[in-house]
Parts: C-alpha cells; sequence; structure tokens
C-alpha cells in the first residue's frame, strides 16, 4: 500500500521525468516511450507519477542522458533543470502548521531517512508531517540540527521559496549557534568541575 509520501515521490520522479522528455524535444509520452522502446502504458503511469520507475531508471536516465540519483531524489541535477520540479506546492505543505515536509523534501530525504537521522520510529515523522502529532521545541531544535537550519525556519519558511542566500544565511547561523553552545557547555563544564 503506498503511503502519502511514497505517492507525492513518484509524482515528483515523474515531473523529472516530464522535464528529460522535453529536454530532448520529445513532444508526447508516447514519442517518449518510442524512443525509450517501452511500452507506453508502463511509461506514461511513470510520467503521471500513478507508478514507481525504480526498475526502469536505470534505463530512462541512460535514454535521456540524465542521472539516475536525478530522476529518483532530485540530486545531481543538470544545468537546465528547473528546482521546482521536484514537489508542488500543495505536496509540500502537508498537513502541519509547519514546513517540516518541505525541508525533508528539499534535503531529498525519504521519511524513513528523516526518522533514521532522528532515530525515531517512521510513524512519528509522518504523524509530525500530517500535522496529527505537534512538534515539540526538544524536536524541533533536532531537526533543524539535521537541515542545518534554524528552528524557526523549519516553522516559518519553505525553502523552495527562499532566496539561495539566505537559506545559505540560516545554514551558517545555524553551525555558528551549534558550536557557540558547544564552547558554552565546555566552559560550564570547566567552570563546574
Amino acid at each position: 500500500m503506498s503511503t502519502d509520501a511514497d505517492k507525492a515521490l513518484n509524482r515528483a520522479r515523474g515531473r523529472r521525468l516530464v522535464a528529460a522528455r522535453e529536454q530532448l524535444k520529445l513532444p508526447t509520452a508516447q514519442a517518449a516511450a518510442v524512443f525509450l522502446k517501452v511500452p507506453y502504458d508502463s511509461y506514461v503511469q511513470h510520467e503521471r507519477g500513478e507508478r514507481g520507475m525504480t526498475r526502469k531508471v536505470q534505463a530512462y536516465a541512460a535514454k535521456l542522458g540524465v542521472e539516475e540519483a536525478w530522476l529518483l531524489w532530485g540530486k545531481n541535477a543538470p544545468d537546465w533543470a528547473q528546482p521546482d520540479l521536484d514537489v508542488s506546492p500543495e505536496e509540500r505543505a502537508g498537513g502541519a502548521d509547519h514546513n517540516l515536509r518541505a525541508w525533508r523534501l528539499h534535503a531529498a530525504m525519504s521519511v524513513e531517512d528523516l526518522a533514521g537521522a532522528l532515530e525515531v520510529p517512521v510513524e512519528v515523522v509522518r504523524a509530525w508531517e500530517d500535522g496529527s502529532t505537534d512538534l515539540s521545541e526538544k524536536w524541533l531544535r533536532k531537526i533543524a540540527q539535521v537541515f542545518d537550519a534554524t528552528p524557526g525556519s523549519i516553522l516559518d519558511v519553505d525553502p523552495a521559496s527562499a532566496p539561495p542566500g539566505l537559506l545559505t544565511l540560516w545554514r551558517d547561523t545555524a553551525v555558528q549557534q551549534r558550536e557557540t553552545a558547544r564552547r558554552l557547555q565546555a566552559l560550564n563544564a570547566r567552570a563546574t568541575g
């Protein structure tokens, strides 16, 4: 059974597949199926995000001149690729009053990847993302560390809509804050020890 996250991931992959097809001036899914020598029904389901394409990704990538990692995860994008191909604004928002899902998708992480990084069950991350469980301050800080962001940016900003310079500023700020906290802990340990 596919989860909402799986469906969103398949739709994002489909949008990248369409972009690669259009870059090669293949005007329709039918033309791409002929070019790729695959059944039309299977190919069009991949483009629409109705079906996972992991079995075909190697062949698609080779013939379309893109990297497998881009088709699957949006990594190593070709120069011509638009960053907004990955996920629609509706999919990025999820059901919560924060931007955790958008940050996870921006980092090209699966729900399982984030759960592993935080050492929590996958169901916990899904509950945070769909808004059925509130994000505590403690977890917000830990999540911000995973994304080299600030807790406030996780709450208030979709990284896809933020200027790249602002993301760099947040990352640098988050790193500086962690370094300052580490130094303060070390000084405190020396003073009390």
